[in-house]
């Protein structure tokens, strides 16, 4: 299972209850030949304080994530009925 993300999608971790909204996506080490993709993302939750509201998490470690069932992946056009 490979999980595309896309700017707007929501990350749920499961675990905390918490919402993230991915917003950026950028290559962490700046190597085109070999890219490490991370994504910037805005957390809501009443039980973060504000500085850690905006987090980055990497590509590879959002997707192990969702497989062991830690996050829950939404697309953003996940309920629109497209």
């Amino acid at each position: 299972m490979i999980n595309t993300f896309n700017k707007g999608d929501l990350l749920i971790d499961l675990q905390a209850g918490e919402v993230g909204l991915l917003m950026h996506r950028y290559d962490i080490i700046k190597r085109p030949q070999n890219p490490v993709w991370a994504w910037e993302i805005l957390w809501c939750g009443y039980k973060l304080a504000d500085i850690f509201r905006i987090q980055a998490f990497t590509e590879s470690g959002m997707t192990n994530m969702v497989i062991s069932g830690r996050m829950e992946h939404c697309k953003a056009n996940d309920n629109l009925g497209v």
